[in-house]
């Protein structure tokens, strides 16, 4: 899943900044969560607020209630080894949006 990440990213760097992420349906995964709302605090990726609203709901009830997907914007701050080092082991799926 790195692999996969990191190609991701690159691609999505050099043409929409977007990618869409889709998180395994795993406890891990609610625990984990935090990772990517701190990102967003730090500036260095974005969220549409109610995506954003979603991950929060989803990791103060510790279930998922519906579409464990959300589009994350790459801002001009992305660290992109903070990302592949928290990511990696709770996504189930990346994709590039708008390329």
């Amino acid at each position: 899943m790195k692999r996969q990440i990191s190609q991701a990213v690159k691609e999505a760097l050099k043409s929409s900044r977007k990618v869409k992420i889709t998180f395994k349906r795993t406890t891990a995964a609610i625990r984990d969560i935090k990772w990517l709302l701190r990102m967003q605090i730090c500036d260095t990726v974005s969220l549409v607020h109610s995506q954003r609203q979603t991950l929060v709901n989803t990791a103060n009830s510790g279930k998922w209630d519906r579409d464990c997907s959300v589009v994350v914007t790459l801002t001009t701050k992305f660290d992109q080894e903070w990302f592949i080092e928290r990511m990696h082991g709770i996504l189930e799926k990346i994709q590039v949006i708008g390329k």
